[in-house]
C-alpha cells in the first residue's frame, strides 16, 4: 500500500474523474517514478510516495509529464537561488514578511471538493524595506507548505485573488524582464490547477499590471483571468468566494492576523523539511544544458520588456496515434475490468517507450497497437508490462524451434498450417465476450509433423491475435481442447521441456487472459495427460479447467452459434475457418520476417543473463517426469 493521506470520499471520486486517478494502479505509477528518479544522475530528489503521488495528480498521472515536471521542479529551483536558497524560517527578513503576508493560503476544509483561495495583498509591504525578491522567497514557503500538505490544492485546484490595493510604481519597478521570465518559469513545474485569478480593486495603472501577469501567465490561464471594482462587487457574481476570505475583507473566515499566525507557525513547525530540501535535493545541470541565461534570458529594466514566450515551456507534445476504437460495450470492460483510463493511454504508451529506450538488451516493436496489447494484457501496470515484455522476447529468443523461420510461404510449413492445429473461431457471443480458439492436437500425422511445428503455427497466430483482436487482448480467451485422435505418438512428442515451453509462450509471456480450457473427446488414460498439462499451469488458470463428457454438456456452457459444423454448431465447416486462417497468416508473411529481428541481446542485459536453462529447467523426457 502505497504511503500517502488517505482522500475523503469527495475528493478521491474528483480525483478518479478529473486527474484520472485509479486507485489500484497508484502503487505501481508511484514505483515507476521512483525507479526513474533513480536512474537520474543529476537529480537528487525527494522519492517519498507523498511528493511523487503530487506530482501524478497535477500531471492527470502522466507519468511523462510527471517527470518533465518534476525535473523541471529542480531545475528551475538550481536556476534561481535568490528564491530557493537559504530559506530558513527563522531568517529576521523572512520571519518579518511573514508577519504582513504578502500571498496567503487560506485555511481549507480537506473533506469538500472546493478549490483552494490563494490571497494575494499587493500592496502590504514597504518596497523601500523589501525587496521583491525576498517577497517571492516566502511565497515559494507556502507554495509549498499548500502543496505537500493540502490535498486540495493538488486534486481541486486553486482561486487566486489579488488585493490590488497599494500597488504603486515602487513595486512595478522592481519587476525586471528577467524576473518575469523567471516567475513564469517557476509557474511550470508546480502540479497545481489555477481555475481562476481574480482582481480586486484595479489601480489607475491597471494595463501595466494586467500586462505583467499576462506575461507570467500561459494562454489558458490568461482566459480565466477577471477584474473587479471591490469586493463586495465580487461577492455579488461569486458568493461562494465570501466563506473562504478573512473577516476583514468582508468574507466569513478568521481574521486576518490569526491566519497569518497559523501558517508562520506551520512553516516553522516545518523548518527542518525545508533546510533538508535545500541540503540533499537538487538539479545538478549536465555540461550540454541550459544556464539561467538561456531559461530566463539576461537582466533588463521594465521599460525594455520583451517577452518571448516560446523559452516559458517545458512541455513536450506528444503526437496523438491512431489506435482502434473499441466498441461501447468492450471499452466499457476495459475500464471497468483492466483499469483503462482512455485519456492517459497515450502518456502510459510512452513512459513504455522510454523505458524500451534505457533498456539495451531488449530488441522489440514499438508501435502503439503492439505494445497497447503488453499494456492491456498487465491491466496498465507498467511494471508487470515491462517484465512481460521482456519476457514475451526472452522466451521467444530462447525458442528459436519455435518463432524462427515462420515463412508461410515455405511448403512443409503450409501444410501444417492446413492442419487447421488451433483455430480462432470467427464469431462473438456479444461485442464484449472472449475470444473461442479451438484446439485438436490430435488432427496432424505425428510421423509427418511435430508439436514443434504445430507450436509454431501457433505462435504466429497469436502474433496476428495481439495485433488485430481486442477481444483477445481485452476480455481473453475460451479454449476447447478437443483430444479427439490422439495417440501414443502424439503423446510421446511432449517432453516436460517442451510442455513448459508452450505453457510459458502462451500463459506467462503473452498478454492474454485465458477465462477457461474446455476439454472433449478425451481419451482413455487421459488423467494421465491432465495431470502432466496443469502441473505447468498456474493455479488461477487450473480452476478454469473443465471436462466435457459429450458436446452436449459443451453447449451449455457454448452456445451452438459461435461452432464449427463439426462441434454441432451454426458457423460453418472447420474447412472454412482453415481456409480464412490461411489467407491471415500468408497476409501477415512480412510481419514474421520482420519479427527475426527482435529478440533479447543478453550479453547487454543489466544483472543476471537469461538462457533455456533459466527458463525451461533442463532437457528431459516425459519418462523422467515426476509429478504428483
Amino acid at each position: 500500500m502505497p504511503k500517502i493521506r488517505p482522500l475523503s470520499e469527495a475528493l478521491q471520486k474528483v480525483a478518479i474523474e478529473e486527474l484520472n486517478e485509479v486507485p489500484e494502479r497508484i502503487q505501481d505509477d508511484i514505483e515507476a517514478i521512483r525507479s526513474w528518479i533513480k536512474k537520474m544522475p543529476h537529480l537528487k530528489s525527494r522519492d517519498d510516495d507523498q511528493f511523487i503521488i503530487t506530482f501524478l495528480r497535477g500531471c492527470k498521472f502522466s507519468l511523462e509529464k510527471a517527470k518533465k515536471k518534476i525535473e523541471s521542479f529542480y531545475r528551475v529551483r538550481a536556476e534561481t537561488p535568490e528564491f530557493f536558497a537559504n530559506r530558513d524560517v527563522c531568517d529576521k527578513t523572512l520571519s518579518e514578511i511573514m508577519n504582513f503576508g504578502f500571498i496567503i493560503p487560506m485555511p481549507v476544509d480537506e473533506n469538500k471538493p472546493e478549490p483552494r483561495v490563494v490571497l494575494t495583498q499587493l500592496g502590504d509591504y514597504d518596497p523601500n524595506k523589501y525587496t521583491f525578491v525576498d517577497i517571492m522567497k516566502v511565497t515559494y514557503f507556502f507554495g509549498d507548505l499548500s502543496m505537500f500538505e493540502s490535498d486540495v490544492t493538488i486534486v481541486i485546484g486553486t482561486i487566486n485573488v489579488v488585493d490590488l490595493r497599494g500597488c504603486g510604481m515602487n513595486l512595478l519597478t522592481q519587476v525586471t524582464p528577467t524576473l518575469i521570465k523567471k516567475l513564469s518559469g517557476l509557474l511550470e513545474p508546480f502540479p497545481v490547477r489555477v481555475k481562476a485569478i481574480h482582481l480586486v480593486y484595479p489601480p489607475k495603472a491597471l494595463d501595466m499590471a494586467f500586462s505583467i501577469l499576462n506575461s507570467v501567465c500561459h494562454e489558458k490561464l490568461r482566459n480565466r483571468i477577471y477584474v473587479h471594482d471591490n469586493f463586495e462587487k465580487m461577492y455579488e457574481q461569486l458568493p461562494h468566494l465570501k466563506h473562504h476570505l478573512p473577516s476583514d475583507l468582508g468574507g466569513t473566515n478568521s481574521s486576518l492576523d490569526k491566519i497569518r499566525v497559523d501558517l508562520k507557525n506551520l512553516a516553522m513547525d516545518r523548518r527542518e523539511w525545508f533546510l533538508d530540501d535545500e541540503k540533499q535535493f537538487r538539479y545538478i545541470p549536465p555540461k550540454d544544458s541550459e544556464n539561467s541565461n538561456g531559461l530566463f534570458g539576461v537582466g533588463g529594466s521594465f521599460r525594455s520588456l520583451n517577452i518571448d514566450y516560446s523559452v516559458l515551456s517545458f512541455r513536450k507534445s506528444f503526437i496523438m496515434t491512431k489506435l482502434r476504437t473499441l466498441h461501447n460495450e468492450l471499452a466499457k470492460v476495459a475500464i471497468d475490468e483492466i483499469n483503462e483510463v482512455p485519456s492517459r493511454i497515450q502518456s502510459d504508451l510512452e513512459a513504455l517507450k522510454s523505458w524500451l529506450k534505457h533498456t539495451p538488451h531488449l530488441k522489440t516493436r514499438t508501435d502503439d497497437q503492439f505494445l497497447l496489447a503488453f499494456l492491456r494484457g498487465c491491466k496498465y501496470s507498467l511494471e508487470k508490462t515491462k517484465h512481460k515484455l521482456d519476457l514475451f522476447y526472452s522466451v521467444r529468443q530462447n525458442t528459436p524451434e519455435v518463432i524462427r523461420n515462420r515463412d508461410p510461404n515455405n511448403q512443409y510449413l503450409m501444410g501444417m498450417i492446413r492442419q487447421g492445429f488451433g483455430l480462432p473461431l470467427p464469431i462473438l457471443e456479444s461485442p464484449a465476450s472472449p475470444r473461442i480458439i479451438l484446439v485438436r492436437p490430435g488432427i496432424f500425422d505425428p510421423a509427418k509433423y511435430t508439436i514443434q511445428d504445430a507450436m509454431k503455427v501457433t505462435t504466429m497466430m497469436l502474433d496476428i491475435m495481439l495485433n488485430e483482436d481486442d477481444n483477445f487482448v481485452i476480455v481473453g480467451q475460451l479454449c476447447i481442447l478437443d483430444l479427439a485422435g490422439v495417440t501414443l505418438q502424439h503423446f510421446l512428442q511432449y517432453t516436460p521441456t517442451f510442455i513448459k515451453k508452450m505453457i510459458i509462450i502462451t500463459q506467462d509471456a503473452a498478454p492474454g487472459r485465458l477465462k477457461g480450457i474446455h476439454w472433449v473427446n478425451c481419451p482413455k488414460g487421459f488423467d494421465q495427460v491432465f495431470n502432466l498439462f496443469t502441473s505447468f499451469m498456474n493455479e488461477k488458470n487450473r480452476s478454469r479447467l473443465f471436462v466435457h463428457n459429450s458436446l452436449d454438456s459443451l453447449h451449455k456452457i457454448i452456445p451452438q452459434k459461435l461452432l464449427p459444423t463439426e462441434y454441432g454448431g451454426e458457423i460453418g465447416s472447420v474447412e472454412s475457418i482453415i481456409d480464412i486462417w490461411e489467407k491471415r497468416i500468408l497476409s501477415y508473411r512480412d510481419y514474421f520476417k520482420e519479427e527475426e529481428k527482435y529478440g533479447t541481446i543478453e550479453s547487454k542485459r543489466v544483472g543476471a543473463q537469461d538462457n533455456s536453462s533459466t527458463f525451461f529447467g533442463a532437457e528431459g523426457s516425459f519418462r523422467q517426469l515426476n509429478i504428483d
